[in-house]
């Protein structure tokens, strides 16, 4: 393997990982979303108020998503 077919491999490597990452934060964004309305759904269960708990937990969720790509984007940033 000559230089230039190594360097074609560390691009080539780049490229995955940047693709893996950004598959991990679309499923850890997906996940917060899908985890408050299970959670909104056990509330309602329990204390009997539709369709707040639904509602109340996928707004939570989402909150929590963009905070992890918000503390996701500051990490990129100060690598840069």
């Amino acid at each position: 393997m000559n230089s230039e077919d190594k360097g074609y491999l560390n691009k080539n490597n780049n490229a995955v990982k940047d693709n893996a990452s950004g598959w991990v934060l679309t499923t850890s964004f997906g996940a917060s979303i899908i985890s408050g309305m299970l959670i909104g759904l056990l509330i309602e269960y329990f204390f009997d108020i539709n369709p707040y708990g639904v509602i109340g937990g996928i707004i939570l969720g989402c909150f929590s998503g963009y905070y992890k790509l918000w503390i996701y984007s500051r990490k990129l940033s100060d690598e840069s």
